[in-house]
């Protein structure tokens, strides 16, 4: 239970970071920095989730435009789980979920341990 509320907390870090409003007129190396961090801290998350194992704390993503949608596993019940969507790069959010929701546990799962596997496809060749 100590590492669920690890999670718990470092969810809070990652969308308290996400949510905090880039000035765009800043250098380009101002603004990279804010979503290399972002990108950081959602690893962090992942890899303590992964350790327990549980999806809460995993990061799903939808395709949008020329990028992605990122939303964060916040809750699980039996049959769904609930998704916080996480402000990313160009900010995309899927349409039917927008700012959050619920989504199929099975089919959140499924998606979730396909992108773990491919990940760790393309891992091996290097």
């Amino acid at each position: 239970m100590k590492t669920l509320q690890l999670i718990k907390e470092k969810m809070v870090e990652v969308l308290k970071h996400a949510y905090t409003d880039v000035d765009y007129s800043l250098s380009w190396d101002k603004v990279d920095q804010h979503y290399k961090k972002t990108m950081e801290l959602c690893d962090e998350m992942e890899a303590l989730a992964k350790s327990i194992p549980t999806f809460i704390g995993r990061i799903v993503s939808f395709p949008v435009a020329d990028g992605s949608a990122y939303y964060v596993v916040d809750k699980i019940s039996k049959k769904t789980v609930h998704v916080t969507w996480i402000p990313y790069l160009d900010n995309y959010y899927d349409d039917r979920l927008e700012q959050g929701g619920n989504l199929d546990r099975e089919w959140t799962e499924q998606k979730i341990t396909g992108m773990d596997e491919l990940k760790k496809l393309f891992s091996s060749r290097k």
